[in-house]
């Protein structure tokens, strides 16, 4: 009933007293766990469980996450959240300089390594999802990757692929059928095994003392750059293994990208993560990011996702780049931006689950193959 109400109000409003959606919000976004629709396994809740107990202990430490554009300033910073999408505490903070949304603290690097190897996975897979699910949705994004790559001219320059944080070797897989070798690095063996099963060389972190670095031709950091303690450091140090005149393909949550604003419902407020140190990012941000890296842009979109050239002559920039005097109006549509989207997971009706209740509902009536059969002769489905 309380939904009800809440929904008639903003229709009021909205549409009648015409109160803009983005101003109809107001910060932190969600503050415990009920202002959000979270629906958790037994897995999942005892590993959010036993993650929530092992900060207030103590055995998880955090240190304060300054922004990625260089501001350490705390006044220039919104709190927006102070959850995470499970409903664990994470302060999310909208940098004032840049709009950059970030964790405002991080696991520092012994609790980051431990919370990968005994929580991580239970929370985000619900501990049950099988290497080869994982696998079979990774391979749309790889078809992706090999699509740029080629669309880009390079693949021909390409024989040898690397991925760090493989998972089961769905985004390399396209690549080694296109006769590409491939090899990959993750924490999890049962996925990586599964990757192996498939004459992939995968690789678990740490536990392969005989693998050598060599430089490859292409790197591929799909969701794996959010998650860097120190983005910038960690970063450079994966570009020298890439060789002089090579490539790189990163792909990161992106604030105003599409593909999963489509997919997600109310994407990107309702995915806050504390694995991310950096929440999402903007193209034009990474523009400036990748460049003050020294790294030639062949391509970038606010899918988050960018096709970047190592230079010949490459070396590591020994200064830090201060260039959020360049993004400051970002921070205005940053915030708009989140507010709409707040605005409409707030109070707009779920599209996708209605859509699915109609799905089941024809199920027990017996007439989803008749409407599915109407809907194709019309050209709808």
């Amino acid at each position: 009933m309380g939904t009800i109400v809440t929904y008639l109000t903003y229709l009021l409003e909205r549409f009648v007293f015409n109160v803009d959606k983005a101003d109809f919000v107001q910060y932190p976004f969600f503050m415990k766990p009920e202002d959000l629709d979270i629906h958790l396994d037994e897995i999942q809740q005892s590993a959010v469980t036993r993650l929530i107990q092992k900060l207030e202990d103590g055995r998880y430490k955090k240190n304060k996450n300054n922004c990625l554009c260089g501001n350490n300033d705390n006044c220039m910073d919104k709190l927006v959240s102070c959850i995470d999408m499970h409903g664990i505490p994470l302060d999310v903070l909208l940098c004032r300089k840049c709009g950059l949304l970030r964790a405002a603290e991080i696991f520092d690097v012994a609790s980051n390594e431990n919370y990968y190897r005994f929580e991580y996975r239970d929370i985000h897979n619900s501990g049950g999802r099988s290497a080869s699910s994982y696998f079979n949705d990774q391979l749309e994004r790889g078809e992706s990757f090999l699509k740029i790559a080629r669309e880009n001219r390079i693949i021909d320059e390409v024989a040898t692929v690397l991925e760090i944080g493989c998972g089961s070797g769905g985004i390399l897989y396209p690549f080694h059928l296109a006769g590409k070798k491939v090899a990959g690095f993750d924490y999890d063996e049962n996925y990586v095994g599964y990757g192996r099963g498939k004459g992939m060389a995968l690789h678990c972190m740490g536990k392969d003392p005989s693998v050598k670095a060599e430089p490859y031709d292409l790197l591929i950091l799909s969701h794996v750059m959010e998650h860097f303690l120190d983005p910038r450091s960690e970063l450079l140090q994966l570009i020298e293994q890439v060789k002089p005149g090579k490539y790189v393909i990163i792909e990161v949550p992106g604030v105003f990208a599409e593909v999963p604003a489509k997919v997600l419902y109310g994407y990107p407020v309702r995915y806050f993560q504390v694995a991310h140190v950096v929440q999402f990012f903007y193209r034009d941000f990474l523009n400036l990011f990748y460049a003050s890296l020294g790294l030639e842009i062949l391509y970038g979109d606010e899918n988050a996702t960018f096709l970047l050239r190592k230079p010949h002559d490459w070396t590591p920039p020994a200064v830090v780049a201060d260039y959020s005097s360049k993004l400051s109006g970002y921070r205005s549509l940053v915030d708009r931006h989140l507010r709409e989207c707040y605005s409409d997971y707030r109070y707009r009706p779920d599209l996708y689950k209605l859509k699915n209740m109609g799905i089941r509902l024809l199920e027990l009536i017996g007439l989803k193959r008749v409407v599915k059969g109407f809907l194709k002769k019309r050209g709808l489905l």
